[in-house]
């Protein structure tokens, strides 16, 4: 899907990178949801967002990547579990990527306005250069 959406940056970087970006993405979404909290995804989104704003890339280009992983876990999930569970799964897929997409674009504001560090990130404990703490 991110080949398709034909995006500049992610292109340049080609295949592979954009892959293990991708998986990357995946094990902290992961992470989060069996620890049924969201710090990692805010925190790592973040630092997600500070490297690609400075690396040039447009926050539709990175917000794009976080749209596919969710799309691409929605269309999976009811093939994984039971019945009966899917609504809450989605819904609490949902409300984990939109609290990244939300941290991500926060912190593309934040460097555009020259602002150090956004509070969002800061309440989430984004001190830190790994994802999740």
């Amino acid at each position: 899907m991110m080949t398709e959406a034909r995006l500049e940056h992610y292109d340049a970087a080609g295949l592979p990178t954009v892959q293990r970006r991708l998986e990357t993405l995946l094990e902290v979404a992961l992470s989060c949801l069996e620890a049924g909290e969201a710090d990692q995804i805010i925190a790592y989104m973040s630092r997600v967002g500070r490297e690609r704003f400075s690396a040039g890339y447009d926050l539709l280009e990175v917000q794009m990547s976080a749209n596919v992983m969710e799309e691409a876990l929605w269309r999976r999930i009811p093939s994984l579990i039971a019945p009966a569970e899917v609504p809450r799964a989605l819904g609490l897929v949902s409300s984990l990527f939109s609290a990244g997409k939300d941290a991500l674009a926060r912190t593309y504001v934040s460097l555009a306005a020259g602002a150090k560090t956004p509070p969002a990130a800061r309440a989430a404990g984004d001190d830190k250069d790994t994802p999740g703490r």
